[in-house]
């Protein structure tokens, strides 16, 4: 056994054989390291590898595990419509959370505007939450959530205002349509605040489809109506 000052480690005198037997029998060594051919036999420096894997271990162990973190997902409609009800999906993440979730900013006059509630997410779980909007006006606003237990944290997303004049629906009296059927639909057309207006019930002719240019001709005929 001899001393090895370059590489750390232990040299011994080996056969060739005999060091084959003990790579078999799992002596750690490297034959990565220098070698001295002389004859029939070889040096091979042997390494204490045992520490060097622990070390590794412990040091994937650290990287690990602050990857395990909280997540909680807020999803709504980037559109603010007035007279409407904005609606948000919470999911919640691996603990327990009370959230004030509101829709705020500042109308086009200065004045301040702010619809909130406060709702709590257990563990895992997912919640609907409706806010009434009103008419806030034109102006400039976002949602904004925020933790008032648990790991704290604040977020917010702008929002669109789209204010709405007048809204017209075509109805239909089912879906699918065979050769031979009376088709029945009905227009219906609806103010600002969705409040009824007036309707008018159209009966198409027999083994005829109505086509487009009938459509826009009643189209037409109740926007001028209600106009």
């Amino acid at each position: 056994m001899n001393d090895c000052s370059q590489c750390g480690g232990v040299s011994q005198s080996l056969d060739v054989n005999e060091a084959r037997v003990r790579g078999r029998a799992g002596i750690p060594y490297t034959e990565q390291s220098r070698r001295w051919h002389t004859g029939s036999r070889v040096t091979v420096v042997a390494h204490r590898v045992g520490m060097m894997r622990r070390t590794i271990q412990c040091y994937l162990t650290v990287l690990v595990m602050p990857m395990v973190v909280q997540c909680t997902s807020v999803l709504g409609p980037r559109t603010l419509r007035p007279h409407s009800t904005y609606r948000a999906v919470l999911a919640g993440g691996s603990s327990a959370l009370t959230l004030d979730v509101a829709v705020e900013g500042r109308r086009a006059t200065g004045e301040p505007y702010s619809q909130s509630r406060e709702v709590q997410l257990r563990p895992g779980t997912s919640r609907i939450l409706d806010l009434e909007i009103g008419d806030p006006g034109p102006g400039d606003y976002a949602l904004r959530v925020r933790s008032t237990s648990g790991a704290f944290f604040e977020s917010s997303a702008p929002l669109v205002y789209q204010p709405r004049t007048f809204c017209v629906f075509v109805e239909t009296d089912k879906r699918v349509y065979q050769p031979g059927d009376t088709i029945y639909f009905r227009i219906v057309s609806l103010d600002k605040v969705e409040m009824y207006v007036d309707r008018y019930n159209h009966r198409s002719r027999r083994y005829q489809l109505p086509n487009f240019e009938d459509l826009r001709l009643i189209l037409n005929r109740m926007l001028q109506r209600n106009l």
